[in-house]
């Protein structure tokens, strides 16, 4: 078995990684997906990048788009 994703959510803020997501993001190569429920829902992915030492120091959003051979949502980085 393999970890592919973190999910969580922010209540009060936009789905974007805070800096507190970054300090306890410790596994590279996972997705991160936050969902946002303020104004509305809203999910967004991310992938943390990590330094030499494996600390995350920043984030880029994966696009989330629809599979065109099944009615399954997939992340494509």
């Amino acid at each position: 078995m393999r970890l592919m994703a973190i999910v969580h959510s922010h209540p009060d803020t936009p789905p974007v990684p805070s800096a507190s997501d970054l300090a306890e993001a410790k596994v590279p190569g996972v997705l991160s997906l936050i969902v946002g429920l303020t104004p509305v829902v809203e999910l967004r992915a991310w992938q943390f990048v990590f330094s030499e030492n494996g600390i995350a120091v920043r984030s880029k959003e994966v696009q989330i788009v629809q599979s065109c051979d099944s009615s399954r949502t997939v992340a494509l980085l």
